[in-house]
């Protein structure tokens, strides 16, 4: 985010990673303390803002280490702070909501393709042919493959004759 958009006290999505994606799943809740800018180096020209921030959990409580202690305050660059907390909480509710859609249509649609097939290899054995001559992958759903030697079994047991 811009620096001049960055308040203290307010509660903003950090992304440590730096990545430079429209949206990440790794972003923590941070609440920004204070905003400064600071050279880096003595030589270089350009001051860098940065942000003293502390970490939270998602639900605004201080994130805590395993003897119970709050973690200190840490100074992040401005540009790492991707948004508004609760901006990026909507976001990744929408997101993950879609993801759980798709994830249940493709649920769906593999139970189909799995019910189709199951007819098709009835109707196969109605015939004469094993289930064992069919291989059938659920990743192609437009092709079975049949064994050459078993349809040749049991062409000959049927006596189908080419003419």
């Amino acid at each position: 985010m811009q620096a001049n958009a960055l308040w203290a006290g307010n509660d903003y999505a950090y992304d440590s990673t730096g990545s430079g994606k429209s949206f990440t799943y790794s972003a923590v809740r941070v609440r920004v303390i204070r905003v400064f800018k600071e050279r880096q180096n003595s030589w270089s020209e350009r001051a860098t803002t940065f942000a003293d921030v502390q970490i939270l959990n998602d639900d605004g409580t201080p994130k805590t280490t395993s003897d119970g202690k709050e973690f200190r305050t840490r100074t992040v660059r401005a540009r790492d702070i991707v948004s508004n907390w609760q901006e990026y909480a909507d976001e990744r509710n929408e997101r993950q909501e879609r993801m759980r859609k798709r994830e249940e249509q493709a649920a769906q649609e593999a139970a189909k393709i799995a019910e189709e097939a199951e007819i098709i290899m009835r109707a196969l054995e109605s015939v004469g042919i094993s289930r064992d001559a069919v291989t059938f992958s659920i990743y192609e759903t437009t092709h079975f493959k049949l064994r050459r030697e078993d349809i040749l079994a049991w062409a000959i047991e049927n006596s189908v004759s080419v003419k």
